[in-house]
């Protein structure tokens, strides 16, 4: 979902300068959520699942806030095609299949 909400974000720019800063903003959002389910009761299992999850969501946020900084407008940008991102595969899927490129 990452991937694909960056990527609409990136194509957005050229007509809407402001969609990287919409999606940066939905990150941050998201990271503030998953900070205030971590400092709540939790298990030891749910609390390591969701800082897992705030490690990831911490590096999508940096690459997102750096696409906004060079203000890349293009998904064929190297800034955005050097980074490993995972793709749902509508096709293929017969189960929980992702392709990663």
């Amino acid at each position: 979902m990452w991937t694909a909400g960056t990527e609409d974000a990136i194509q957005s720019m050229a007509t809407a300068a402001w969609s990287l800063d919409d999606w940066l903003k939905t990150n941050i959002d998201q990271l503030e959520i998953l900070t205030a389910k971590v400092r709540g009761d939790l298990s030891d299992l749910k609390r390591r699942a969701i800082v897992a999850l705030i490690t990831v969501d911490v590096h999508a946020r940096d690459i997102v806030d750096e696409l906004n900084q060079n203000k890349i407008e293009s998904i064929n940008d190297f800034k955005w095609m050097k980074q490993l991102k995972y793709y749902w595969d509508e096709e293929s899927a017969q189960g929980d299949e992702m392709k990663i490129k």
